[in-house]
Order: structure tokens, then C-alpha cells, then sequence
């Protein structure tokens, strides 16, 4: 990530000019969070109800 950014600094990688930094980290903090809410959903009522657990 460090080297990305330092060739994309000194204008080696012209295609990252376009790249809009803040829609993308809120596309990565939005997938987070659906993958976060999918898994909790999975452990919380599909797991225990439909899944065999071995704790006893």
C-alpha cells in the first residue's frame, strides 16, 4: 500500500488521479457492514436453529 502510494505521488500512476478516495472507503466501510450484519444473522438464529452445535 505504502509503494502504491508513493508512485501514485510522484505521478507514475496517472489512472489513480481518477479514483475517487472517499467513495471507495465508504464502499469498503458499506460492504463491512452488510458482511458484519449477514454473519451476526447467521450466528444469532440461522446457526442454532437449523445447524447441529456440539456444545453441551
Amino acid at each position: 500500500m505504502l509503494a502504491i502510494g508513493v508512485l501514485a505521488a510522484r505521478g507514475y500512476l496517472p489512472f489513480i488521479k481518477n479514483i475517487d478516495l472517499t467513495a471507495v472507503a465508504a464502499d469498503l466501510v458499506g460492504i463491512g457492514l452488510v458482511i458484519t450484519i449477514v454473519w451476526k444473522i447467521y450466528l444469532e438464529y440461522w446457526k442454532p436453529k437449523y445447524g447441529g452445535t456440539t456444545d453441551q
